[in-house]
Order: structure tokens, then C-alpha cells, then sequence
């Protein structure tokens, strides 16, 4: 962002434009004056704050130039710098899901990293709306949940039912246990198989998961594969070489065709001259598949408009080192990846609905439709006081 999100504009944002009202819509005035605030003024981090009422909260962020705000949970005696959460008891916090686009850095296909998102990536934020959302109703019952962009680079899901705003810590642990197959802090092994006893979360990854997979995540190198030296270690796009080497354009062999092809062709390594492998014919001998076969999958599943999980029995080899494989490769590439902590630490604080993120200006609003929703049509501060 070129323009400055300066004190001035955050004043002006917070006196003039910031819907109050709304935000006060999700908290409730109930022992409004118990709940915990938190803020970012002049770049340091505060909370153990409390007001008696919303005048005083608009006050507050006014004067002191609020640069981020958070809400956290409702205390039997308002947070203050004497009366700090941690000696205080607690009483009840909004169940909130966190999910950022950069949790999924490891395995997203496109050149985006850290706070970047596109076309490609942001999908993986709104699969995983879905499916939380899906799940929450329909196997704990829950019945209505709001979605705000985070101001930055995801999505913040707030349960709305009054009864989870009372789950206690090892009730909020044991749903994300349900919800979680990815142990390991890097998020890229130790993957639990799915089991056959939770059929209805069995069902929905079969059913929201799969076909984005098989679009966007199965095999993606499969109409261009990747060839790699097998000496130095350099990979190379087979098509792209060929064409470099030999001035021929070269596209959709079969891999048959395309082993032949560099090999009459005396195609190597550009940098070391060794010889090239096709990993990407190994990666799909590693899911048990042939070449044939995998393009075979994507295809029907491509033609599918209407996909659920018995589409996924029926187009799957039913072979368990296939199943296997494919049910760890969805759940590694496109399964939810939420934080954790967010969910689970009932003395969190997050991010206050419908306020400026003092990074990038942006402001932190309800999502109406995750399907249409994309961050950069979200209005910011410079917009809100034109």
C-alpha cells in the first residue's frame, strides 16, 4: 500500500465512520463493561482494558489514534491494569476460527508467500469456509456463523450460537481434534488417515475437497512435466527445454513419446549436461496410478458438475495404496489449515469487526458471500471518508 494509514485518518475513521452499532450486534450489551479490549497505539500492544460503555470505547479509539483492535472475552470484573485477566475469572468468548492464506505456504501452486494471495490461492481460504461452516452446523449443531476478512490475508469465522460463546477450554480443544488430520508445526507430514466411524466428515471432504484437489492441486505438472538432473538436481519444464534445445514447439505427449523424444534428441542438462529424469511421471507411479489412469481421474472428475463423495467411489480405483495416498494428498494440499490457539485459548483477543487494519487500511468487514468474495474488493480507509 503507497498511502499511509496516518493518526489523522484512523481519528477521523473512528469518530465519523466506524458502524459501532454493528460490531455491538455480534457482542451483545451484556456485561459489556466486563469485556476485555485490546489495541495497537504508536506500534505497542496493550490490552487488560475495559470501558463502562460504547461512547467510551469510540473515545478511546479516537483519541489514541487506535492503529489495530481487538475484542477478547467477558471477565466477572472489567480488565484493567489492576484487575488483570489473568487474576480475574473468566466467564465466557466468542468461538472463533482463524484461517490465513499463509498457513498454506507449503503447498500452494501459484509464486505467492507470506501476506501475497491471487486467483489461485484464495480458493484454499474459501474451501475451507465451507467446509467449517458445514461442519459446525451439521455435526455439532451449531446454526448460524459470520465470516469478516482479517484486513490482511484471511478470514476470521465467528460462531454466532449464544451457547458456544460458554465452551470452556477442553470442549473448544476436542472440536478442533475433530477437525484436525495435520499434526506436525510445519503442516506437511504426520497426516491421520480419515476414519471410517466420522462418516458425515469423511463424506464432506470427499464430497467439498476433492474436486478442487484434482483441479488445482492432483498432478498439476501432469500437461508439462517437470524433468530433473539427475547430477545437479536443476528441474526444467520438459516442454519449454525442448523447445530451447531443438526450436520445435512440443506439447501433450504421451510420457512414452516424451522419453523418446529427449532421448533421440541428446536432450540434458543445460547447466552440468546429466541426465534427466521425469519426476513427474515417479509422482504419479508413487500414487499407484498410471498415466492413463490419472488423466483418466481428471477428467471425469473435470466433467462432474455435481460432485460428492459417492462420485468419489465411483471414479477412484478402488485400490487402498491409491485411496490411501490420494485421501493424505487431499487432506495435505486443501484441507483446512485453521489456527489453532485462535480457536482454543479462551483468554485470546482478536481482531475487532469492522476496524481499520493499521497495515494495509483496509477495514475489516462481514463476508456476505465467501464464494464472491476476493480482498482486494474490500473498501479501506481512504474509501470510507471520501
Amino acid at each position: 500500500m503507497s498511502e499511509e494509514v496516518t493518526s489523522e485518518l484512523l481519528s477521523e475513521y473512528y469518530e465519523k465512520k466506524f458502524p459501532i452499532e454493528n460490531f455491538m450486534s455480534y457482542l451483545g450489551s451484556l456485561d459489556f463493561q466486563n469485556r476485555e479490549f485490546g489495541f495497537v497505539v504508536n506500534e505497542r500492544f496493550t490490552r487488560n482494558i475495559s470501558f463502562e460503555n460504547t461512547k467510551k470505547l469510540r473515545e478511546f479509539m479516537v483519541s489514541n489514534s487506535v492503529q489495530h483492535a481487538y475484542v477478547g472475552s467477558v471477565y466477572e470484573k472489567p480488565p484493567s491494569r489492576d484487575n488483570r485477566i489473568h487474576s480475574i475469572k473468566w466467564k465466557y468468548r466468542e468461538f472463533i476460527f482463524d484461517i490465513d492464506i499463509n498457513e498454506y505456504d507449503l503447498v500452494r501452486s501459484c509464486d505467492c508467500g507470506k501476506y501475497d494471495y491471487c486467483k489461485i490461492c484464495w480458493p484454499l481460504v474459501q474451501d475451507a469456509v465451507v467446509f467449517i461452516e458445514e461442519t459446525m452446523k451439521e455435526d455439532f449443531g451449531f446454526k448460524e456463523m459470520k465470516w469478516f476478512f482479517s484486513g490482511r490475508r484471511g478470514v476470521h469465522g465467528w460462531v454466532v450460537d449464544e451457547e458456544s460463546k460458554f465452551l470452556n477450554n477442553e470442549q473448544r480443544v476436542s472440536i478442533l481434534n475433530y477437525l484436525t488430520f495435520i499434526h506436525d508445526e510445519t503442516r506437511s507430514q504426520s497426516i491421520d488417515e480419515i476414519p471410517n466411524e466420522a462418516k458425515p466428515l469423511r463424506n464432506r471432504i470427499f464430497s467439498l475437497l476433492v474436486k478442487p484437489y484434482i483441479e488445482h492441486s492432483f498432478l498439476v505438472d501432469l500437461d508439462n512435466p517437470i524433468l530433473q538432473c539427475q547430477s545437479c538436481k536443476s528441474k526444467f519444464r520438459a516442454y519449454e527445454l525442448i523447445e530451447e534445445v531443438t526450436g520445435r514447439k512440443t506439447e501433450g505427449l504421451r510420457f512414452s513419446t516424451l522419453d523418446k523424444r529427449i532421448q533421440n534428441g541428446n536432450i540434458k542438462c543445460k547447466y552440468c549436461s546429466g541426465e534427466l529424469e521425469n519426476i513427474t511421471k515417479l509422482e504419479i507411479e508413487d500414487f499407484g496410478l498410471t498415466e492413463l489412469k490419472a488423466r483418466k481421474i481428471i477428467t471425469q472428475v473435470k466433467e462432474t458438475t455435481s460432485f460428492d463423495h459417492n462420485q468419489y467411489n465411483i471414479i477412484m480405483p478402488n485400490e487402498w495404496k491409491v485411496r490411501r495416498k490420494m485421501s493424505n494428498d487431499i487432506i495435505l494440499n486443501r484441507y483446512p489449515r485453521i489456527d489453532r490457539v485462535v480457536s482454543t485459548d479462551i483468554k485470546r483477543v482478536s481482531r475487532m469487526p469492522y476496524s481499520i487494519h493499521g497495515n494495509t487500511g483496509k477495514i475489516v468487514i462481514e463476508i456476505k458471500d465467501i464464494d464472491r468474495f476476493y480482498p482486494d474488493s474490500t473498501p479501506n480507509i481512504w474509501e470510507a471518508l471520501m
